[in-house]
């Protein structure tokens, strides 16, 4: 349950569609990156935007090819999202707050089964953020 919420709300960072050579405000995502000794497969890129505002590209990376939404959540298997940060706007605490308010819509406010895989998840945007910094958020089967 925890892992399928956690899997879930990161999902929203990215759009699942099948892609290949892709280019997305700027970004071309790799097409395969690796989670530990896994190889994963670049399933699909998105690109967050506020108003008139590039924010991100979010590129989300899985062990085969899927566009099911659900199959991507209920997989236990190793995956990844790749964020690269496209705006100046974008701040550490901006992501961090935001990704927060995320959560906790996605939990109706009941945060607390994930409080510490979010917090493992903040503190990858602890540094300072600024455009064209790339962070990759790796889940594993160890997530579950």
């Amino acid at each position: 349950m925890r892992r399928r919420m956690l899997i879930s709300f990161l999902l929203t960072l990215v759009l699942a569609f099948p892609c290949h050579a892709l280019s997305i405000g700027g970004v071309e995502p790799p097409d395969r990156l690796k989670a530990g000794k896994t190889e994963l497969l670049l399933n699909g890129a998105g690109i967050r935007s506020k108003a008139f505002l590039k924010l991100y590209v979010g590129s989300l990376y899985l062990t085969k090819r899927q566009s099911s939404h659900t199959a991507i959540i209920e997989a236990d298997e190793a995956m990844a999202i790749r964020i690269n940060i496209i705006s100046s706007i974008i701040t550490s605490d901006m992501f961090i707050e935001n990704t927060k308010a995320g959560f906790t819509r996605s939990t109706n406010g009941n945060t607390a089964p994930l409080q510490s895989r979010i917090d493992m998840l903040l503190a990858a945007f602890k540094d300072k953020i600024k455009k064209g910094d790339n962070i990759v958020v790796r889940l594993t089967e160890a997530v579950a």
